[in-house]
């Protein structure tokens, strides 16, 4: 039986992967915008520029995974997270299988149907390979292949920073159930990349934490001064069906582990000690996270996007919350099976209803493109005219490798016009011009060493980051 439902799974996640995969290749936009543009882009160059397996900003495990997909264009790499999501669903379903749920098989809906889920599958960002490799620890943890799980989650920090948050709770958890020797091989991947990072490109042997790219990034998009920021984007996340699912879950976990500590853990079944895991990992990094956005510190911008890295997680949760309901009525399986398949309708339909598909390219990328196309066809393109820019995007407007130094620079650097060279062009734009590059329009616009050549002004005005109206604007060193 147990081999048939595997079965059952296995063929629902490949016409799942088909869906996704046409919905993705008809779709010219992304969850996540320019960051996921700067992704596929470090992906795409990484064997021309092998430097860029370790950026630290691209994630070394991420770009890893998603530069033979990359080769393929953006699509290509949409695809791979497409096909990492369906991995994820797996190890998630497996998991609640061994975890004795007998609505594990749900727990792929609850999954790729979460609107945050579904959204980032058509993207190039990091979230979905954090949380395959989470859930593929998480499931040989459970099925007590601790070497296996230990080597895997070592790679966490590689998909995803939060991964130093996370692995020393899965290290206590280790070292509680005596598998001491396991919980060495936590360590692997950081010993791994390290030394690689060593002997190939920093020469640094603790490059992973003195090249930290949010290092010295406290403020740069504010602060909350609300510490429930993220349980208020519950929408955006799980959404409106789930979250009940998840409360449930969460209360009857809650109440089953109070009353295990009445007799001590130690004594409890051992699912419940996985459970406890689950829980704590949930919640470690929802806390983690309310609390930088909450400062402003470590570069955070309040991103709700950031718990697709958990999701698996959550719908562990949300999967027991689904038995909670399905249990009671063991005496007639008509009516328990078509309760279930009425909550897993709504839970379909909920991201399909709430946001419009396919998802096309934002307002920001769209300027960009029209710009690109623009000095593509004026007399003042050149090919091997340097062009500097911030937005990602902006390379595939203009058709530049952006880990060229001879093709591309950053905007921030045209400030030194004197280094500037003759002929080049700086592509300026309202979002990143006047907050990352901390570059006033007013002082490129004064600048005697260039002159504008072309403003686009969307013909819907809409806002960017800081109250700007978005606009681009072309300059050419004279």
């Amino acid at each position: 039986m147990q081999i048939k439902q595997d079965h059952i799974v296995l063929v629902a996640l490949a016409l799942l992967l088909g869906a996704f995969a046409w919905l993705v290749s008809i779709s010219t936009g992304t969850e996540g915008g320019e960051d996921s543009f700067q992704h596929y882009l470090i992906a795409r160059y990484a064997f021309i520029h092998p430097e860029n397996f370790l950026d630290h900003w691209g994630k070394p495990l991420h770009t890893l995974l998603l530069s033979p997909f990359a080769q393929w264009g953006f699509t290509g790499a949409k695809l791979y997270n497409c096909l990492a999501g369906m991995v994820t669903a797996w190890f998630t379903y497996k998991t609640a299988d061994r975890l004795g749920l007998k609505t594990a098989i749900a727990s792929v809906i609850l999954l790729l149907f979460a609107p945050l889920y579904f959204l980032e599958l058509n993207s190039a960002l990091t979230e979905v390979t954090f949380s395959m490799v989470l859930a593929a620890g998480i499931y040989f943890l459970v099925a007590d292949k601790y070497y296996a799980s230990a080597i895997i989650f070592s790679l966490l920090p590689f998909a995803r920073t939060e991964g130093f948050i996370l692995l020393p709770l899965v290290g206590i958890f280790f070292l509680t159930q005596r598998k001491f020797i396991p919980f060495l091989f936590l360590g692997a991947g950081l010993v791994v990349y390290s030394l690689i990072g060593y002997f190939y490109h920093y020469h640094d042997l603790f490059w992973v934490f003195s090249q930290n790219p949010y290092s010295g990034k406290d403020g740069v998009y504010g602060r909350s001064n609300y510490f429930w920021h993220y349980a208020d984007a519950y929408r955006y996340i799980i959404g409106e069906p789930q979250k009940w699912l998840f409360i449930i879950g969460f209360l009857s976990l809650f109440f089953r582990l109070n009353r295990a500590s009445k007799t001590g853990l130690s004594n409890a079944e051992t699912p419940l000690k996985h459970w406890l895991l689950i829980i704590t990992l949930a919640l470690a990094f929802f806390f983690a996270h309310s609390i930088v956005w909450y400062y402003g510190i470590q570069g955070s911008a309040g991103l709700g996007r950031v718990f697709g890295s958990i999701l698996p997680l959550l719908v562990l949760i949300s999967t027991r919350g689904l038995e909670a309901i399905y249990k009671p009525f063991v005496a007639n399986t008509n009516l328990r099976l078509a309760i279930v398949a009425t909550i897993l309708f709504y839970v379909v339909q909920y991201p399909i209803n709430n946001y419009k598909l396919p998802i096309m390219l934002g307002p920001e990328e769209t300027v960009l493109y029209d710009a690109g196309n623009w000095y593509k066809q004026s007399k003042y393109y050149k090919q091997g005219n340097k062009v500097y820019y911030f937005a990602p995007t902006a390379a595939l407007a203009f058709d530049v490798d952006p880990f060229d130094p001879n093709q591309r620079a950053y905007l921030h650097d045209a400030k030194r016009s004197n280094e500037v060279p003759q002929g080049s062009l700086i592509v300026y734009d309202m979002h990143f011009g006047p907050n990352e590059c901390a570059f006033p329009l007013q002082d490129i616009k004064s600048n005697p060493d260039y002159e504008l050549i072309h403003q686009i002004i969307p013909k819907n005005p809409f806002t960017t980051l800081g109250g700007h109206n978005y606009e681009v604007y072309l300059f050419r060193k004279k």
